[in-house]
């Protein structure tokens, strides 16, 4: 009789290969993998919808201010030149976020002869804006029918 090989434990590391090897070959059809997550679609810029935005101070009587009224209360005016009528456009979204987080969102909406000024603006008092935001970025975008548009923004 021929003498037996002292491993016995070869049979079983071959079988756990083979299982392995088919395993890793046949995943895909096991175990579909999820579709890859599309990139973040980009933002228009609503100035090519003829949109705009106007920032005013409510601590100081509705006062236009140049950006964000830092330490102040805020009123927000989604405004056109009248082209489009932003009164047929609501409700309005508005979500504003400061270095990539969200710190406010609002909605222009109701009877357009209380949130209008006519066919050239909406508006909704906005957040009391944080004097830490300042030299941050800054981004109000507005939502319309479904499609996200970047309003205003600090960066220059």
């Amino acid at each position: 009789m021929a003498k037996k090989s002292g491993n016995k434990l070869l049979p079983a590391v071959v079988v756990v290969v083979i299982l392995l090897v088919v395993g890793f070959l046949a995943k895909d059809k096991l175990m579909p993998q999820a579709p890859a997550m599309p990139e973040k679609a980009a933002v228009m810029n609503a100035s090519e919808k003829g949109l705009s935005a106007e920032l005013l101070n409510l601590d100081n009587n509705y006062a236009p201010s140049e950006g964000l009224p830092y330490g102040s209360r805020s009123h927000v005016v989604v405004a056109s030149n009248g082209t489009p009528d932003v009164r047929t456009l609501l409700p309005l979204a508005l979500r504003l976020d400061v270095d990539g987080a969200t710190v406010w969102e609002g909605k222009i909406e109701g009877d357009p002869s209380v949130v209008c000024r006519g066919a050239n603006g909406c508006s909704v008092d906005g957040p009391q804006v944080d004097p830490t935001w300042e030299g941050k970025l800054a981004e109000l975008f507005v939502t319309l029918k479904g499609q996200t548009y970047l309003l205003w923004s600090s960066a220059k």
